[in-house]
C-alpha cells in the first residue's frame, strides 16, 4: 500500500511539472504572436512588474521598445527554433534561436537578423511571467 501512495505521489508531481512547462511553452509562444501580431498590450501582459533586460531595461523601457519596433514595422515575423526549457520550482529559463523579420511592404522585410534569446520566467498562481530577458545576435 505504501508504494502505491508513493508512486502516486511521484506520478502527480511530475504531473503538475509537465503541466507547469506545457503552461509556459503557451505562454512564451504567445508571447512572440502577440508582437507579430502588433499587440502590445497582450506582449505586455506577459512581462513582470519587476523585469530587468539588458543594460538596466525595466518594464517601462521593455513596453517603450516594443512600441517603437512596433511603430517602426507594419509586418514583424518572429520565427523561434526549439525551446530549451529548464524548470526549477516556480521559476523556469527559456532559450532559443530566433529569426526577427521587420518590414513596410509585404514581400520582403526591411530587416533581419538571429538572435540568440534567454529569459527567465516566474509561475505567479497559474500565470507565467518573464522577469528577465537577453538576446545577442547572431553572427551572419
Amino acid at each position: 500500500m505504501c508504494a502505491l501512495l508513493l508512486f502516486y505521489l511521484l506520478f502527480v508531481s511530475g504531473c503538475a511539472h509537465e503541466d507547469a512547462e506545457v503552461a509556459l511553452r503557451r505562454q512564451v509562444q504567445a508571447s512572440i504572436a502577440a508582437l507579430a501580431e502588433h499587440d502590445h498590450s497582450a506582449f505586455m501582459d506577459t512581462v513582470a512588474d519587476d523585469f530587468v533586460g539588458p543594460q538596466g531595461m525595466d518594464h517601462h523601457g521593455a513596453s517603450q521598445m516594443a512600441r517603437l519596433y512596433l511603430l517602426r514595422f507594419r509586418q514583424i515575423r518572429l520565427i523561434a527554433g526549439p525551446l530549451d526549457v529548464a524548470m526549477a520550482d516556480q521559476r523556469a529559463r527559456v532559450s532559443f534561436t530566433a529569426m526577427l523579420t521587420g518590414g513596410q511592404s509585404g514581400w520582403l522585410p526591411d530587416q533581419a537578423q538571429a538572435y540568440r534569446v534567454d529569459s527567465s520566467w516566474r509561475l505567479v498562481g497559474e500565470d507565467w511571467h518573464m522577469i528577465a530577458l537577453d538576446w545577442q545576435p547572431v553572427a551572419r
